[in-house]
């Protein structure tokens, strides 16, 4: 069975864990993959820490039979548990009991480490970000593949794709343009998924969202940023256009039917 939606990966998932387990790794995991697109250190942070916490939860119940409250986790019993637990010769225990626990206690650590000093133009966090990032698809592809008995290459090469650059409607060029498989998307929309793309790095002068969206007349852009201004959603001052944290809730929706994570 092939892959082709993050969808199909939990409806797989689904049919052999208990639901309750799999919503909530969905949820996360859709969570660290928006935070991971617009940069937002805290969030990934969160959503890995709790990520981590429930695969460790599902683990220690599929392997040691292991019965916990979903809300009250204990992550470091979990890991402990798994990795000192007795171990046959069974290739796919040293992946579930010591690999997937290691690699969980490595995300859950760099998720909530401290920052350090940036190196000139160089943030490291984004680094760790990415980490996170990659960390979060290998763990999911070694459950479907150890778990879901399903020996397909497709799976890996989907989630890899899930990345930063990768939307499924959007296509970018080197002079910074920004394409969008739907002709007939708005403009508002495209404006939206402009400045959420570019959120981390600070305001945009409308010359900008000019040169990368490229609409037929100049007076476009005026007209839909203030639209967009009187509904509250993005805020403009001397430096340039900034989404509001309203601005913000509704571009995040309009990335799920953009990237990968539409449903």
């Amino acid at each position: 069975m092939q892959v082709k939606t993050i969808d199909t990966v939990f409806k797989l998932l689904k049919n052999s864990f208990p639901r309750d387990y799999i919503n909530k790794i969905e949820e996360e995991y859709k969570e660290i993959k928006i935070a991971y697109i617009i940069e937002d250190e805290t969030k990934i942070g969160i959503h890995t820490g709790r990520f981590c916490e429930v695969v460790s939860s599902l683990l220690s119940n599929k392997e040691l039979n292991q019965q916990e409250d979903l809300n009250k986790i204990k992550f470091d019993r979990n890991i402990n548990l798994l990795i000192n637990s007795p171990k046959s010769n069974h290739p796919t225990e040293e992946i579930t009991r010591l690999l997937i626990p290691r690699i969980l206690r490595s995300m859950y650590t760099i998720r909530s480490k401290k920052k350090i000093a940036h190196i000139k133009n160089f943030n490291p966090q984004k680094i760790d970000l990415k980490l996170l990032n990659i960390s979060a698809d290998w763990v999911l592809s070694q459950l479907l593949l150890i778990y879901c008995n399903i020996q397909d290459d497709t799976i890996i090469n989907y989630l890899e794709t899930i990345s930063y650059e990768d939307y499924k409607m959007v296509e970018r060029f080197e002079n910074g343009e920004i394409l969008f498989e739907d002709t007939k998307i708005s403009l508002t929309n495209k404006i939206l998924f402009l400045l959420l793309d570019r959120y981390n790095k600070g305001r945009i002068k409308r010359d900008e969202i000019f040169k990368t969206l490229r609409p037929k007349e100049r007076r476009y852009i005026s007209i839909y940023v203030n639209n967009l201004k009187r509904q509250n959603l993005v805020h403009e001052n001397n430096d340039g256009i900034i989404l509001s944290k309203w601005g913000v809730k509704k571009a995040r929706n309009l990335l799920k039917v953009l990237n990968r994570l539409k449903k």
